[in-house]
């Protein structure tokens, strides 16, 4: 019972530092609202709860597997510092457990598959990276490549061509907020050379959705 108390304060205070931030919290608003375009509106009472959900179970997992970064660059993190990590491991997985189920229930087989799928091909690139942690421009991609797919998850009944759209542009706009904000990213000429290409594309699909 106590070591139950414990881990969950140390939980809440994870949230608090990790999942509650203004950062998070835009992108899973920005990821609800993408849904909810996708959708044509349906359901936004559903989508909401859910692409929050989806955004902070991807957000535990993530740190997660970046705890070797964390440790060099920062110590600060509570995840860093925690005895607990098998319980946060654990949380995560009963997380995507009951997000599959609550698909399966509400949305049908089909999504809670395409869940199941994505989950697993987010376990195998990570575990690629961690064999090859040099390919940094490459990983920030990909591991920004979940969330036009949690668009798709958490729209109720997405519409092919404008769940299309609004996913690959927040797809886009992520990517290139992540080159600008990476002093890293932002020295590599190849960065750069692909922050301009994702800029014309995010134009393209603006003109593109006043077009139509």
């Amino acid at each position: 019972m106590e070591l139950s108390k414990s881990f969950a304060a140390e939980f809440l205070a994870y949230a608090r530092e990790r999942l509650l931030t203004p950062k998070i919290l835009t992108l899973g608003g920005a990821v609800a609202a993408c849904a909810t375009v996708a959708s044509r509106a349906q359901h936004p009472e559903l989508t909401a709860p859910l692409a929050f959900v989806l955004v902070w179970q991807f957000r535990l997992w993530d740190d997660l597997e970046d705890l070797g970064f964390d440790r060099v660059y920062h110590p600060e993190r509570l995840l860093v510092r925690s005895a607990a990590l098998r319980a946060f491991a654990a949380t995560a997985a009963a997380s995507m457990l009951a997000v599959g189920a609550t698909l399966a229930l509400a949305a049908g087989a089909g999504r809670a598959l395409a869940y199941a799928v994505l989950v697993a091909l987010f376990a195998a690139g990570y575990r690629l990276f961690r064999e090859a942690p040099h390919r940094r421009l490459l990983r920030a991609h990909w591991v920004l490549a979940k969330y036009p797919a949690l668009v798709f998850l958490a729209a109720w009944q997405p519409v092919s061509g404008r769940a299309a759209a609004v996913a690959a542009l927040l797809y886009l706009m992520l990517c290139l907020i992540e080159i600008a904000d990476d002093p890293g990213m932002r020295d590599m000429r190849e960065a750069r050379a692909l922050a301009v290409a994702e800029g014309i594309a995010i134009a393209g699909i603006i003109v593109y959705g006043v077009l139509l």
